[in-house]
């Protein structure tokens, strides 16, 4: 499998993806070359279609702010946020101003014709945060904008889907949880003991874009501070009430900020709060609608970003936006897939995000976790990196959480709850701690606590770092003893 490097065209945040050596540096990336813009999926694509087909795109711009600004802008601590934002804005619009005029004087000429679509100006989606637009395509439109200069990348929308779990009757687990007050994960984590230090997540804001969240379950009430549901062309659906598609961003949540209504805590962090954005329906969704909620979401003053979710196909180019979200200091913590050893999920399998795999009660790598050690190669630098998924493994497996009244759960004290397995309910342990993490030591970047959970993880397996565990199992109290130390 190999990656195109497809960073900002200006100041880059590099990380070193095996763990060694520094957390972040900054550094030029290398140049764009015209004939790696488009996706090699996205080019098998518009081969396959006919004349006169429409498709939709998703064009990445280069940076266009003025170089002094840029260094100083990007390279700020994290409370710098507001301003990188602006510069971020303020180089998009710059960035898409030609495509703009392009599509305004143009667009019309290539959809003459085309029954499926009348192409309209107010079709194009923007998204500046990302520094992305959407737009419907014809393969002849879509030479014509590669060959525009400002343009780094152009990739197919495309499916997304849950990362389904799996349902489990853990009655030996369960006697102990009910009798130790805690799930068995927030136990194995020992959570409890960077709860005794005051660490719960206080004025930690945790992103979480999933089905949705039932927000009248007591696990949850209160907790949800932002929302918004986007359509499968990425519209936001404003004035849309809070609720849950399907189980699962439910039983996500409450594993990220629940509490104990039901006798046994839940949650990892549950003084923070969550700003919740549904980008799957029932079960599905696109990439644009994945796209529609990072943009929002990155506004939403965010420290953490779950996501157990994945994409029906690899797509490189998506490490841009995994860059744009540790620019931000934003952890991404994404699940590695439920489809056993040999296979990774994307975006969980994108080098420099967080990918998560599962463990069981008794530490072991679940056989459904995936893994894989894959390649990227850099045609500037001629030279492949190999990087192994997952990155950390924490609890999985028979995780207990909060579902809406509709799931077929275990009702307790007139709620519902159930038992899951995945790497799904993985993902927000890691969340959860990173958030527990950003409160103890706030002036550590995102990167920094990335580094800090990896050199800290107990090794497992007998390879030591391997695409079964990863770097090994985390230990959030080392993590912390490391950060405050250092």
């Amino acid at each position: 499998m190999k990656e195109d490097n497809c960073g900002m065209n200006g100041l880059l945040l590099e990380i070193i993806p095996d763990g060694m050596g520094s957390a972040a540096k900054w550094a030029e990336p290398a140049p764009i070359y015209r004939g790696e813009k488009i996706s090699p999926e996205f080019q098998r694509e518009l081969r396959r279609m006919e004349k006169g087909e429409v498709t939709q795109a998703i064009l990445i711009f280069s940076e266009e702010v003025d170089e002094p600004t840029k260094k100083t802008l990007l390279a700020a601590e994290k409370e710098a946020r507001s301003d990188k934002l602006q510069l971020l804005k303020l180089s998009s619009e710059k960035a898409q101003e030609s495509v703009n005029e392009f599509f305004n004087k143009r667009g019309k000429d290539y959809f003459t014709g085309v029954k499926q679509i009348d192409f309209e100006p107010l079709f194009v989606k923007r998204l500046p945060l990302l520094n992305t637009m959407v737009v419907p395509m014809t393969p002849k439109l879509v030479e014509e904008i590669a060959a525009q200069p400002n343009v780094l990348g152009i990739l197919p929308n495309q499916p997304c889907k849950l990362i389904q779990p799996f349902k489990t009757d853990p009655k030996a687990i369960v006697r102990r949880e009910v009798r130790d007050g805690i799930t068995w994960g927030l136990k194995r984590l020992k959570m409890d003991k960077i709860w005794e230090q005051g660490f719960k997540g206080a004025g930690v804001r945790i992103g979480h874009l999933d089905t949705g969240v039932y927000p009248d379950h007591p696990e949850l009430s209160g907790k949800v501070v932002e929302w918004m549901a986007f359509s499968p062309q990425g519209v936001p659906l404003q004035g849309c009430p809070i609720y849950d598609s399907d189980f699962h961003g439910t039983h996500t949540a409450g594993t990220l900020v629940g509490g104990g209504a039901s006798g046994v805590q839940i949650g990892v962090a549950p003084d923070a709060k969550l700003v919740s954005g549904q980008v799957l329906q029932n079960g599905g969704g696109t990439l644009t609608q994945v796209l529609s909620g990072i943009n929002w979401i990155i506004e939403q003053d965010i420290q953490v970003l779950s996501m157990s979710l994945g994409f029906s196909r690899y797509e490189p180019k998506f490490a841009y936006y995994v860059e744009r979200l540790l620019l931000l200091d934003i952890f991404p913590s994404f699940a590695i897939g439920n489809a056993g050893w040999g296979n990774t999920s994307s975006p969980g399998n994108i080098s420099i995000a967080c990918g998560v795999g599962a463990i069981n009660y008794s530490s072991e790598v679940t056989s459904f976790s995936s893994g894989g050690s894959l390649s990227f190669y850099d045609k500037a630098k001629k030279s492949t990196t190999h990087v192994i998924k997952p990155d950390v493994c924490a609890p999985g497996v028979a995780v207990f959480s909060a579902v809406p009244p509709l799931m077929d759960g275990v009702e307790i004290n007139g709620n519902f709850y159930a038992w899951l397995d995945g790497t799904s309910m993985a993902t927000p342990h890691v969340a959860g701690i990173a958030a527990l993490l950003t409160q103890a030591v706030p002036e550590k970047r995102a990167v920094e606590i990335m580094e800090a959970l990896y050199q800290t993880a107990k090794p497992a397996g007998e390879l030591g770092h391997n695409n079964r565990y990863g770097r090994g199992i985390i230990d959030p109290l080392k993590a912390l003893q490391k950060l405050t130390s250092t």
